[in-house]
């Protein structure tokens, strides 16, 4: 890489072992390939080349930025993404919008019915409701 710009933003929620949440690293001002640089070997400038050409073509052009969305949710123990989200996600920042920079505060845990300590939670995406536990966890709360 001769130059660029990595930022990741990240957001995770969390509760009673499942989770949700999102990763999104931009690249910006990406430039990658260096054919005058004599140190590397043919095949090192081949994969520089592909990877170039590749991060050019899906980079969005008005803000020079490669980026992508992947969001994960699932258990600890079995965690799950999408690859084709992510393909559609870099789609996206190449030819609709440019993913922007910072946490969107969109993915995070609030009190649910069982107040404080009960360990009612409410899992917020997006600004909506996505799964409450608290109405499993109220039954028999006074």
């Amino acid at each position: 890489m001769q130059q660029g710009t990595l930022a990741v933003y990240s957001e995770l929620s969390a509760a009673d072992g499942r989770f949700r949440g999102y990763v999104k690293p931009l690249i910006d001002d990406l430039e990658i390939f260096n054919l005058q640089d004599d140190k590397d070997s043919f095949l090192q400038k081949v994969w520089e080349g592909v990877v170039a050409v590749t991060a050019r073509a899906f980079r969005n052009h008005r803000e020079n930025r490669f980026a992508t969305k992947v969001s994960f949710s699932g258990t600890f123990d079995d965690p799950q993404y999408s690859t084709w989200s992510v393909v559609g996600q870099i789609l996206k920042n190449t030819f609709i919008r440019a993913i922007p920079k910072g946490i969107e505060h969109s993915v995070g845990v609030k009190e649910g019915r069982g107040g404080p300590g009960r360990g009612a939670v409410t899992i917020v995406e997006d600004g909506e409701e996505k799964e409450s536990t608290a109405g499993e966890r109220d039954k028999g709360s006074p």
